[in-house]
């Protein structure tokens, strides 16, 4: 006859923050591939068990993990003219990817929803209707998740993604057959991260400035109240799963 289930003791010390910021070192080292809730519980020194303490399952740290890159996001402040609102908050997105390349971008955690609700209350105020703000927000969430897989992708993997063709994927190429791809090839390869990064966004932005017809730069101020207080509200409690704010591209191509 089987005895009572041991009970798995809490860990003194150990906490969400803790585990969370554990495993994000861990990926950080290896790989989204190398973390398992098991080897978790071993680099903290316990049983895999004892992080359910903390975290529900794994997609429960996953979505940790992604909050507690987004949370780092200071708010833009409620006057600030909507054009450099949605700059300034892309420039923060991408540091923060950078900084932890071997995470996805977090555009689906709980502390994404600010992220969010700023980049819509932007084009609100930029004048676009409901609709063409909401077409907006897909074109420029669209581009940051290219651009930063783009980007991480090349700094976890030098063989992988690059800004442009690599040299030597180019210089055996027939001119004939590929006359411009050959004349721009250089080019491309010595594209800077940063500066095609600000300059394709700069395009979005000029273009969502024309369908407004305030243009780029006009004034609009965010007229958003209260966004630092909700900013903070949105992380949600300490504990507890996180919701998934945006749907997967297979939802929006079948929804």
């Amino acid at each position: 006859m089987s005895g009572p289930a041991r009970s798995i003791p809490r860990r003194p010390g150990l906490t969400r923050q803790g585990v969370v910021a554990a495993a994000i070192e861990l990926v950080d080292r290896g790989g989204l591939e190398a973390l398992s809730v098991r080897r978790l519980g071993a680099e903290l020194g316990g049983e895999a068990m004892s992080l359910y303490h903390h975290v529900a399952d794994k997609d429960d740290l996953l979505d940790a993990m992604a909050d507690a890159l987004v949370a780092g996001i200071e708010p833009v402040p409620d006057d600030e003219p909507w054009a450099e609102a949605l700059r300034v908050l892309a420039r923060a997105l991408r540091r923060r990817v950078l900084a932890h390349p071997r995470l996805a971008p977090p555009l689906g955690s709980a502390s994404a929803l600010s992220l969010i609700e700023a980049a819509l209350a932007a084009l609100i105020a930029a004048g676009l209707p409901a609709d063409q703000a909401a077409s907006a927000f897909w074109a420029i969430t669209s581009y940051l998740a290219g651009a930063l897989l783009s980007e991480a992708a090349a700094i976890t993997d030098p063989r992988g993604a690059v800004a442009g063709p690599a040299p030597h994927a180019t210089a055996a190429l027939p001119v004939a057959d590929f006359p411009t791809l050959a004349a721009l090839a250089p080019r491309l390869a010595a594209a800077d991260w940063a500066i095609e990064f600000d300059r394709d966004l700069d395009l979005i932005l000029k273009g969502l400035g024309a369908g407004s017809g305030r243009g780029a730069w006009a004034p609009g101020k965010l007229r958003r109240p209260g966004f630092a207080a909700r900013h903070h509200a949105a992380r949600g409690p300490v504990t507890g799963r996180s919701p998934r704010a945006l749907p997967s591209a297979r939802s929006r191509e079948t929804g």
